[in-house]
């Protein structure tokens, strides 16, 4: 675990979740490399869902970025934005949960507007039954319906 992700992990136990204020969502921790290029500045990424036994997978996520820098031989954390908002806040402004709920529940709304609720993208669609692997297998049986008249 690098000094940057050390950083982050012990302001999110600490800070962002404390115990006294429990979170009802699970969340990680990884850091987005894409945005790496300056070696003292790094961004991670916290992701909050909410699995259960019976939807393992949730249907919807939420993030928050957070931003770290390394200046004067320190790590600083520099605030954090919530997905969907352009403001970056300071480390110390208190964390709410209810904006995790909304953020999903703008999610679930759309997917629900888009009719990609309980839709199986592997051929539970009637555009993905109208592809190819129903034509191949209409070949296989008229391919093996002639075999047998030779």
């Amino acid at each position: 675990m690098s000094r940057f992700e050390k950083v982050v992990s012990s302001w999110v136990s600490s800070t962002l979740l404390p115990p006294s204020t429990p979170c009802t969502y699970s969340h990680s921790l990884d850091e987005d490399v894409s945005n790496s290029s300056d070696p003292s500045r790094r961004l991670f990424k916290v992701t909050f869902c909410k699995p259960s036994s019976s939807t393992p997978v949730p249907s919807a996520s939420a993030h928050l970025k957070v931003f770290v820098n390394f200046e004067n031989n320190d790590y600083i954390l520099k605030g954090y934005t919530v997905e969907g908002k352009k403001q970056l806040l300071p480390p110390e402004f208190p964390f709410n949960e209810r904006w995790v709920d909304k953020i999903v529940e703008r999610k679930n709304k759309l997917r629900a507007k888009l009719n990609l609720v309980g839709v199986d993208l592997v051929g539970g669609s009637k555009f993905l039954d109208t592809r190819l692997p129903k034509k191949v297998e209409e070949e296989k049986k008229n391919d093996s319906a002639g075999e047998g008249e030779e």
